[in-house]
């Protein structure tokens, strides 16, 4: 992700959410966002609802706010996008 849109999306997560966190991503396995790391040298970012702890879990689950939040979160930063 570009750092004008790293910006964007940050202030978009605070906006929604109230803050930004950032986990270590060479801990939770090997994702498309590496793949795309290494391929073509974008930096990425993963984003989404539900606690990762029971993230492709048998029980996994999301509460509705969360998922409400995320869907607000990706609403205001399709709209910042293109609306460019």
């Amino acid at each position: 992700m570009p750092p004008e849109r790293l910006g964007q999306f940050e202030e978009i997560v605070r906006c929604v959410l109230g803050c930004v966190e950032y986990d270590d991503i060479s801990k939770g396995g090997y994702g498309e966002g590496q793949l795309l790391n290494e391929r073509l040298g974008t930096d990425c970012v993963y984003f989404g609802p539900g606690p990762k702890e029971m993230a492709h879990q048998v029980d996994e689950y999301v509460s509705i706010k969360e998922l409400e939040q995320a869907a607000e979160v990706y609403t205001r930063l399709i709209e910042q996008v293109c609306s460019h």
